[in-house]
């Protein structure tokens, strides 16, 4: 009888005990909870990973939840800095696959959509990704720019899907 007792316990307790030690080792971030708990830097919003969709989704009609999401960190930039005219963000990562191409286009997407004169500038030289989802040549633009062969009139181009949204393509590598 105790025998069994014994091993009942060490059944429930050993699990614990492994799940206890797996969850302290654990660097990854899980949730908004973990950003929040190492580090003081601000959020302005959540973006829920969706496998295959089209890099642009951002339009007046779409009521999707990652359309919402994307639109309430608009809102939240719009408070971090209410008085400028002229606004820069930089979305940057060390890993790729991360997710700064959907979010700069989409958000750039929806800051355009407020009658905001949106650029958004694919600085990637060596694998650009802005470009091909919205079926943009990409044979004159910021490299040309750089090296004194073009203007500035010359390599802004519009999006044609989204008034007030413009792009500056890499070019040539």
């Amino acid at each position: 009888g105790n025998l069994y007792l014994i091993f009942s316990l060490l059944g429930l307790i050993i699990p614990f005990v492994i799940i206890l030690i797996l969850d302290l080792f654990n660097d990854k971030i899980k949730s908004r909870k973990d950003i929040v708990k190492g580090t003081k830097a601000p959020i302005f919003g959540e973006i829920s990973y969706v496998k295959n969709k089209e890099a642009l989704i951002i339009n007046n009609s779409d009521r999707s939840v990652i359309a919402e999401q994307i639109r309430a960190i608009r809102t939240n930039l719009s408070f971090l800095s209410p008085n400028k005219t002229l606004q820069n963000i930089l979305f940057t990562s060390s890993i790729s696959k991360e997710g700064k191409s959907f979010i700069s286009l989409n958000l750039g997407a929806s800051l355009a959509m407020m009658d905001k004169k949106t650029v958004i500038l694919e600085f990637d030289m060596r694998n650009p990704k802005l470009h091909g989802p919205l079926k943009i040549e990409n044979i004159i633009g910021l490299s040309n720019y750089l090296i004194g062969k073009a203007e500035l009139k010359d390599i802004i181009r519009p999006i044609p899907t989204h008034p007030n949204y413009f792009i500056i393509t890499c070019g040539p590598m």
